[in-house]
């Protein structure tokens, strides 16, 4: 250790002494802790090093002393490193041995793994080669028993495992890899014999099993295709190895059921026909046909409006899905019994399709058994509707045939759509038809048949009746397809019925009379329609009527206050007009009016109340047209009372000072007008 005192670049024979860096090296040299301790203790420099110099020698000599002492443990520690090392050493060697043993030994895993792998793949390819000649030993052979089986065992249900054996046998004989084979070649034509002798025996067996089922239908049909379903197997048998034989089968099949739907469904049409009530084929029309009472050369229109009624067929729509109904000797209305025709024939398709679509794995065949019914179907629709005249019965058909398409289409058969949809075609068609037959009738009759008495205005007349029976019915019948195909037929007679009223109306003498029968007449109408919900023609015939009661209570004003009504409407082109225009009117003219209303204007009301009573059937219809006369009366008051403030300039004169006010009119009137309510 070098303990000299470094003394930098200081020159030490320089003769400048910088004795201000002295003094700093002095204060610096006293900061140090060992030095600032000896000089606070005063202790001697000189002697200090001299005591210093004998201590560091004391301890060199120990330290010899310690050294030469441990010289034995060192050469004892030697001799341990040196034998720890020969240890060591072995020990790689014994390392560098055990390695070079494992890589031997992985060698060996790996070719034993190999080998493993080889003796796995010969053993997989024994077996496979043992399964495969098992197999084709087994598939191959035929044997005297299974010979003896397949040719004299009856068909039927213990017949099904000897066929499902046999397909077997002839579809592991037709592989591509087997066909060729020795063996195979040698089979042939044993195997094509036992196939002929199979599909033949199959072919009688289902063929009398389907003439079981035209012998006993339909009460045995059921249980003998239960039956048949438990040997669906043979008839896949002919139709994978026999096309022409399974074909034959199918079409027998459905020739037979065709023909027994056939027969079925013509006798059901015809026992309908039979006990149909006659009343949808009657010569009826909205017009009623023209009767002769006994006593009477005179002719009346017929009021009955049962024809137009839905009755108790309205309930036939929470009930289209119901079972079919049977049906006493009697008479029925057609919709109950065509309701009942169609519900069999969908469920009788769905039965069928069920059954024979599985079983011959074909799913067209139901269409093909069913082709001649839906066709005799349609021609008896085709001779029938041209009869009927009802359009409720036609609109109530419709949804029938709607429902059932509905129907078929939930349970996911479609066999018979194309059909259902011909017959809805035929009906809207025929309800075309029936609506413009209406139409013309309207047109062409004659209003003078209604007049039996002009003095009976207020009294609906029997075509009114029909009509609001007829829009009432099919209004309870429209969804949202027959709405589609009813609404505007159902206006264009709505359209009819207008005119004909407006025609009917000028028959009367006055114009009151023409007024007060056509309130009459939409009265009745709407007081019918309102009796449903959702009716497509109340807002029509409610602006028809609301037009005729405002020309009415205006003829009212006009005979009861005729110079009033006059200048009022002279002086205001529009009654809510703000300001009257200039007219040629005098004082005194305005004067007569003032004091002719005031003096009678209660006596003119309490005079059209008591006539209102007689002249409008409806009790609720003549006390509203009242109050809406006497409305309309103070408003043109009111419009005749501005008027007079806006003629008359300068000083007021007492009449008009004394004029009575709107206000003062009401309170008049009011008692007449409560007095009905």
């Amino acid at each position: 250790m070098d303990d000299s005192l470094d003394l930098g670049e200081l020159d030490i024979t320089t003769k400048d002494v910088d004795f201000d860096e002295m003094e700093q090296d002095i204060q610096r040299f006293a900061s140090e802790p060992s030095v600032r301790k000896v000089l606070e203790v005063g202790v001697d420099l000189q002697n200090y090093s001299a005591q210093i110099k004998k201590e560091l020698d004391d301890i060199e000599s120990a330290s010899i002393e310690d050294y030469l002492r441990q010289i034995p443990r060192v050469d004892s520690l030697h001799e341990e490193i040196m034998a720890c090392d020969k240890t060591l050493e072995a020990m790689e060697d014994l390392l560098v041995t055990f390695k070079g043993s494992l890589g031997q030994l992985s060698t060996e895993i790996c070719s034993l793994q190999t080998r493993s792998q080889e003796i796995s793949m010969k053993l997989e390819n024994r077996k496979s080669l043992d399964n495969f000649l098992g197999e084709f030993a087994r598939e191959v052979a035929i044997t005297k028993d299974f010979t003896d089986a397949v040719t004299n065992t009856e068909a039927g249900p213990n017949y099904v495992k000897i066929i499902v054996e046999l397909g077997n046998k002839l579809k592991f004989v037709q592989r591509p890899d087997i066909k060729t084979t020795p063996a195979a070649h040698e089979t042939h034509a044993k195997f094509e014999q036992l196939k002929g002798r199979a599909s033949e025996k199959i072919r009688k067996w289902m063929n009398q099993e389907i003439t079981k089922i035209r012998d006993n239908f339909p009460d045995d049909q059921m249980a003998i295709q239960n039956s048949l379903l438990r040997c669906q197997p043979l008839i896949k048998f002919i139709k994978e190895f026999d096309p022409s034989t399974a074909d034959s089968v199918e079409s027998y099949y459905a020739d037979v059921l065709s023909k027994l739907y056939l027969e079925v469904y013509k006798y059901t049409c015809k026992n309908s026909l039979r006990k149909m009530a006659q009343i949808s084929m009657s010569p009826e029309t909205i017009v009623p046909t023209m009767q002769r009472a006994f006593f009477k050369k005179k002719l009346a229109p017929g009021e009955s409006t049962l024809f137009f009624s839905l009755g108790e067929r309205e309930k036939l729509l929470d009930d289209i899905l119901a079972p079919p109904q049977v049906f006493e000797e009697g008479s029925f209305p057609i919709e109950s019994l065509l309701r009942s025709v169609y519900q069999k024939l969908i469920d009788t398709v769905t039965a069928e399709h069920a059954f024979a679509s599985y079983f011959f794995d074909d799913d067209n065949i139901t269409t093909t058994i069913f082709t001649a019914t839906t066709k005799y179907l349609e021609s008896f629709f085709d001779e029938l509707l041209p009869r009927i005249t009802d359009p409720i019965c036609t609109i109530l058909l419709l949804r029938i045939i709607q429902a059932e398409k509905n129907e078929m289409s939930r349970r996911r058969c479609f066999k018979i759509n194309t059909h259902l949809q011909t017959v809805a075609k035929k009906l809207a068609d025929r309800f075309h038809a029936i609506c413009n037959n209406n139409i013309q009738s309207l047109e062409q009759c004659d209003p003078v048949v209604f007049m039996e008495n002009e003095q009976t205005a207020h009294h609906a007349n029997a075509m009114t009746k029909r009509f609001s029976e007829f829009a009432r019915s099919l209004s309870l019948l429209l969804d949202d397809e027959v709405a589609e195909i009813a609404v505007p037929d159902m206006h264009g007679i709505s359209a009819s019925v207008i005119d004909l009223l407006e025609r009917t109306s000028k028959e009367f003498k006055t114009v009151e009379l023409n007024v007060i029968f056509l309130i009459n007449n939409y009265c009745a109408i709407l007081a019918t329609m309102k009796t449903i919900e959702g009716c497509p023609l109340l807002e029509l015939f409610e602006q028809k009527y609301v037009d005729c009661v405002e020309h009415f209570v205006d003829l009212q004003l006009s005979l009861n206050f005729k110079d009033l009504f006059n200048i009022v409407r002279k002086a205001f082109h529009k009654l809510d007009s703000q300001e009257p225009v200039k007219i040629d009117v005098i004082e005194k003219e305005l004067k007569e009016i003032a004091l002719d209303f005031k003096d009678n204007h209660v006596d003119k009301v309490k005079k059209i109340a008591e006539l209102q009573f007689h002249k409008f059937g409806d009790f609720n219809s003549a006390r509203e047209i009242l109050m809406q006369l006497a409305k309309r009366l103070v408003l043109y008051w009111a419009k005749f009372d501005q008027l007079c403030k806006s003629t008359i300039k300068g000083p007021i004169p007492p009449w008009l000072q004394n004029i009575v006010s709107p206000q003062q009119v009401v309170l008049n009137i009011r008692p007449i007008t409560e007095s009905f309510c």
